[in-house]
């Protein structure tokens, strides 16, 4: 990719091709799947350039219409050329000042007038799904459901989930609504796709949890083996292949959770509340440290719970650890390691951010 694209404004983000391609879901692109994680500041700008593309693209209704809106983009493309010649500045500025109105008329659209509520659509879509089996649970308890691909998938009290009766005779996709925990079997040519409120989850095969309660403005995907691609559920049905193998969207590893608003639409990466160790080749001996420099500690722990630890190597060059962490969650050997040398530590979206002064004298 060209150009530093970490300050982007809306203006840049709805003028930039690829951004625009990937937004819409016309192209896959590994660079923008992985811009919000890495500038966490930009990511409430991401989320209103797509949704401003999509509720754009949501307009067209005729070839005339097509035109005007490539006219605009053609404008937009003009301006970021021409904007650096003084001798137009002013035209430029008034042009793409009104293709960025043409845009936020759209998006006042989609706030005020034709976007649903929360879960839009969710009820419709379970209600018109008559010609499925649903297994639902309402015993106080959980209840595990096998699927006719091997999957297991445990459903947790007041929760439904809905399936064609012809289940992996072509696709694997279900319909979630409530809490469930997903075993699914692997199957490298069938996606295993589960809809629930507002977001879509895709799968080749691995195990994770769902959280879609209809009375709760947030969705949460935890992973706990293999990989997971989330998407928001416009995003999904603008795709082309949603039936394809590709894990496209945000891609989430085990101890990785997605969590998404539907009021906002916003879609954030971040890691579940109790990692745990998913490097099973590690035994509790190994976090048994005697006069371990504090690098190679942290190295294990990130290998141990696959999660990057962010820290500045030369800081703690000099500090050595001598400490037993065998029971201790993630969290706490990260409290207890902190403690002893006067550092703290942060989640900081699917990393951990850990500061101190180190231990030079």
């Amino acid at each position: 990719m060209e150009g530093d694209r970490s300050s982007y404004k809306l203006n840049d983000f709805i003028a930039d091709d690829s951004f625009k391609e990937w937004a819409l879901g016309m192209a896959s692109s590994n660079f923008w799947d992985s811009y919000w994680i890495q500038y966490p500041a930009q990511q409430p700008v991401v989320e209103e350039a797509r949704l401003l593309l999509l509720s754009l693209r949501a307009s067209q209704h005729s070839r005339e219409d097509d035109q005007v809106i490539e006219t605009i983009w053609e404008n937009i493309q003009t301006g970021k050329a021409r904007k650096s010649r003084t001798v137009i500045f002013r035209p430029v500025f008034w042009r793409v000042a009104a293709a960025a109105a043409v845009l936020l008329i759209c998006w006042s659209g989609y706030h005020f007038g034709g976007r649903k509520e929360p879960g839009f659509g969710w009820q419709d879509r379970i209600a018109a799904l008559s010609d499925m089996t649903e297994e639902s649970n309402t015993s106080g308890k959980p209840r595990d459901i096998k699927l006719p691909d091997g999957s297991v998938i445990t459903l947790e009290n007041n929760t439904v989930l809905k399936y064609d009766k012809d289940f992996n005779a072509v696709t694997r996709t279900v319909f979630l609504r409530g809490k469930a925990f997903f075993d699914v079997a692997k199957n490298a040519q069938k996606p295993f796709i589960i809809h629930s409120n507002g977001l879509v989850t895709k799968v080749l095969g691995t195990s994770f949890a769902i959280a879609a309660n209809e009375d709760e403005e947030d969705v949460t995907v935890s992973v706990v083996t293999g990989k997971v691609a989330v998407v928001p559920q416009d995003r999904f049905e603008a795709l082309p292949e949603k039936q394809s193998t590709q894990l496209s969207g945000l891609v989430l590893t085990p101890n990785q959770k997605a969590v998404y608003s539907r009021e906002s639409a916003h879609l954030a990466k971040t890691l579940v509340e109790n990692p745990v160790v998913v490097d099973k080749s590690l035994v509790p001996d190994h976090f048994t440290f005697e006069n371990t420099p504090v690098n190679e500690v942290f190295a294990v722990l990130s290998k141990a719970y696959g999660i990057n630890l962010v820290y500045d190597s030369a800081t703690f060059q000099g500090c050595s650890l001598i400490v037993a962490l065998e029971d201790e969650s993630l969290y706490d050997k990260l409290r207890v390691i902190c403690k002893t040398l006067n550092a703290t530590y942060r989640v900081m979206g699917s990393e951990i951010l850990i500061e101190g002064k180190g231990c030079k004298q």
